[in-house]
């Protein structure tokens, strides 16, 4: 099948809008919603529109989970559907330049706790591309990790052709996008070195004109190695596995394709007109559930549209669309809950924590989740420490969720937070949570670093720092691998302090259990110069002390080449995220790949014998002090 299986590779791909004011027009019509296993679905539209609209959706999130894979469970948060039945309508909630609306049939705004995608009943095939190129951007993040910036995109472009099939079992994907050929053909094709260079701060990615060709390029070419003849979807495959073990980009393209004529071959695969859909068979129906809309209040309807816009970060008109839902009718549990959030925003903070506090058993399970979700970012906003009160709550709202059939991983993901931020102890079910949690979105670092913390506090370190250890790989963002060596060093101080008094030194664990996800927080303050307590070593590991000068990855072996006292000695490993690696030094900037090291470092590299003669086996390295 020409698809990806089983892959993984990168994080999340949504950017905030920054909006100006607007006159907000009131909602009009009968507004419905529909709960389907996957998405909120809200409109002034008919409630056969609103559940062809869910099926339309639950079908295309349904198709990328069978042709990506199978561990496709469900997004971190939930996605909300706001289905507007004209374009006056949906005018109001559009972006803006220099005042006016820009002109768009489709939006996506992503959030930490909740997705939004609009949509006009009529807005085409241009409408639905849009909605969905974001929409496979989370489900890739959610099954992947570090995917590449030209493969991100042009998957997403190549799935956001979604096409049901008539009888629900079928799924076109791959249709040709009439604008990328165009451009293609009237522009000179960006050299593939530079094509996967790119990366989502390259200027490349962000600029008008050349944006827009590397997004035809990236979709052209992720087209060709799809469906193209011959079919290179198993080397695409490959070159994300080596991507994945740290392989640099140029590298894992040479060692995959080697001397394969890519650039000549995708000239000729854009002038041929070559691109092909592929259909996908199924032996059951794609999408199906047995939910139906119900009619919204007026100050529901004004609910749902103040949060779209609070997430726009539009506050001012999100305030007067939930005045206006006051003058529709009482207050409601969704109308406290926004406009708690919105309280957040202006970072007042009493009110909304009364508001939250008092939402102990709503029925609706997006309401406790909202809440639930709310209080935990007050917190976070307010830098304070959570009230045992907080939590409780925070812990029966979630639990809302979760009885009502709803699995949020996001949800699992604050409350532990939660836990990690109290003076309480954590609860039994904080380390089953948290790796339940990453079990359903396998693509998110934060959840990554929450785990690692959650073992450190329970005093499980080795199995905290090999959480961590892969997270160090050059496979990942900098700004990834530079908070993952912090938090092993507050583990590894942590680690110290506990066996050399037998007490956790509670200052350094408070600061490892407050350095939240972004990898922002400061190194904690050190009495004295720091020791390191070096790894132990297993029955039949041995241990080698030297100078680290070069890691070289041929095929899927890389070797460890390490200078010691009786010269240069090679260790190897078939996969660089089986190995351990530590840090000990706070003035490592980098993570180690494959390649020559620009400043060879002292290590110890731990090793086994390996099943042939004379073969070692590369168990952990650790970076000593200098």
């Amino acid at each position: 099948m020409p698809a990806l299986c089983g892959w993984s590779g990168r994080l999340s791909c949504t950017a905030f809008l920054i909006l100006s004011l607007a006159a907000a027009a009131p909602a009009s019509g009968e507004w419905r919603r529909l709960d389907s296993p996957n998405f909120v679905v809200v409109g002034d539209v008919g409630a056969g529109t609103l559940r062809d609209i869910a099926l339309r959706f639950e079908g295309f999130r349904e198709t990328l989970a069978r042709v990506l894979s199978d561990r496709v469970t469900a997004t971190a948060v939930p996605t909300v559907v706001v289905v507007f039945p004209s374009d006056r309508g949906f005018t109001p909630f559009k972006p803006k330049y220099q005042g006016k609306p820009i002109e768009v049939s489709g939006l996506f705004v992503g959030g930490q706790d909740v997705n939004y995608i609009a949509i006009l009943t009529d807005s085409g095939e241009e409408g639905m591309r849009v909605v969905f190129h974001e929409y496979a951007h989370l489900i890739i993040s959610n099954v992947a990790r570090n995917v590449p910036s030209w493969l991100n995109e042009g998957l997403a472009e190549y799935y956001s052709t979604y096409e049901p099939g008539r009888d629900g079992r079928e799924a076109l994907l791959g249709r040709s996008i009439a604008g990328h050929l165009l451009r293609l053909r009237e522009t000179r094709l960006l050299p593939l070195k530079e094509l996967l260079a790119v990366s989502n701060d390259s200027p490349l990615y962000n600029e008008g004109d050349r944006r827009s060709v590397f997004y035809a390029q990236s979709w052209a070419l992720t087209h060709m190695l799809l469906l193209g003849e011959p079919p290179r979807n198993k080397q695409l495959a490959q070159y994300l596995v080596k991507l994945g073990q740290g392989v640099p980009a140029d590298d894992a393209w040479q060692q995959v394709f080697g001397a394969d004529p890519i650039e000549r071959d995708l000239r000729r695969y854009i002038d041929r007109h070559a691109f092909s859909a592929y259909q996908y068979k199924f032996p059951e129906k794609v999408a199906g559930f047995d939910a139906q809309p119900v009619t919204l209040s007026p100050a529901d309807a004004e609910a749902f549209l103040a949060d779209f816009l609070r997430q726009q970060r539009r506050p001012a008109e999100a305030a007067e669309r939930l005045a206006k839902g006051l003058k529709a009718g009482a207050p409601t549990p969704l109308g406290r809950v926004t406009a708690a959030l919105l309280d957040i925003e202006r970072k007042e903070y009493p009110p909304a924590e009364k508001a939250l506090l008092s939402l102990t058993g709503p029925d609706d399970w997006l309401v406790a989740y909202r809440a639930a979700a709310g209080l935990a970012e007050l917190i976070a906003d307010s830098g304070e420490a959570p009230k045992a009160e907080q939590v409780r709550t925070a812990r029966g709202l979630f639990e809302t969720v979760r009885a009502k059939n709803r699995e949020v991983p996001n949800g699992i993901a604050r409350l532990v937070e939660l836990e990690l931020a109290s003076n309480e102890p954590a609860a039994s079910t904080t380390r089953s949570a948290i790796e339940r949690a990453r079990l359903l979105a396998p693509g998110r670092f934060d959840y990554v670093f929450l785990h690692a913390r959650v073992l450190a506090r329970e005093g499980s370190y080795g199995a905290a720092r090999n959480v961590l250890a892969p997270m160090m790989s050059p496979a990942y963002r900098q700004e990834i691998r530079d908070y993952a060596r912090k938090l092993m060093g507050y583990i590894v101080q942590i680690e110290q302090a506990a066996g050399a008094g037998g007490n956790r030194d509670r200052s350094v664990a408070a600061a490892a259990d407050a350095a939240g996800s972004d990898g922002a927080a400061s190194a904690p303050e050190r009495s004295g110069a720091f020791q390191p307590i070096f790894r132990k070593l297993a029955a039949d590991e041995q241990r080698l002390e030297g100078v680290l000068q070069r890691i070289e990855c041929t095929g899927r072996v890389a070797a460890f080449h390490v200078q010691g006292e009786t010269g240069t000695q090679r260790f190897t490993s078939s996969d660089l995220a089986s190995v351990e690696f530590i840090t000990y030094r706070d003035d490592l900037s980098g993570s180690v790949g494959c390649g020559s090291l620009k400043e060879p470092m002292r290590v110890y590299v731990t090793w086994r014998p390996g099943a042939a003669p004379g073969e070692r086996l590369v168990v952990a390295l650790e970076f000593l002090p200098k």
